[in-house]
């Protein structure tokens, strides 16, 4: 009976989610890199806490202690460092992009 209904999940349509609008602005579940998502620094400040909270809990589990003196700052680091990683998801690239990607761009 719960494989049925593993099953039955499974072969549901699936709808895009975003954590920053409602699902119905994705056609299908792969476009939803598409849509425009804002992240201000003020959502950056207010995530920072949970995302150090997940950094300290993934060290706790790989067996680290988080409050020893060599580890108290790297959950703090790992999450600004994620967010800076992941801040050109959040920016639109203007032009042609040719030079930006360090290319030559040539006309003709």
């Amino acid at each position: 009976m719960e494989k049925l209904k593993a099953r039955a999940l499974l072969e549901q349509p699936l709808r895009a989610s975003s954590c920053n609008g409602p699902a119905e602005k994705a056609a299908r579940p792969g476009d939803s890199w598409r849509e425009e998502r804002t992240r201000s620094e003020e959502d950056n400040a207010l995530h920072l806490p949970g995302l150090t909270a997940a950094y300290a809990t993934i060290l706790r589990a790989l067996g680290e202690d988080p409050q020893r003196q060599g580890l108290l700052k790297t959950p703090w680091r790992a999450a600004t460092a994620m967010q800076f990683f992941t801040k050109g998801y959040q920016e639109t690239i203007t032009g042609d992009g040719g030079e930006r990607m360090g290319h030559q761009v040539t006309k003709g």
